[in-house]
């Protein structure tokens, strides 16, 4: 349940920051979004230490999929800040 709600609110909070009223709003939620990313990751490495819950390939699929969108929620974050 936990993995789910910090997944759902990676895409609530990058939602919501396309509707930000201004630059450091826009930042302030890619950063909750960002925390929410890590706890997630915390979530799929519990998940891949267990085979038995779900196919290890499966998984890391995921994982490296969600390390490709931290990377470009780093990216954009240091981005806006750096244009501010």
């Amino acid at each position: 349940m936990q993995l789910y709600r910090a997944a759902t609110s990676v895409a609530a909070n990058i939602r919501e920051s396309q509707f930000a009223e201004s630059t450091k709003d826009f930042v302030h939620k890619l950063k909750i979004a960002e925390k929410e990313l890590a706890e997630y990751h915390f979530w799929i490495g519990l998940l891949m230490d267990e085979p038995s819950i779900a196919k290890p390939c499966e998984l890391e699929e995921i994982h490296s999929l969600s390390l490709q969108l931290q990377k470009l929620l780093r990216s954009i974050i240091l981005a806006k800040r750096s244009n501010s």
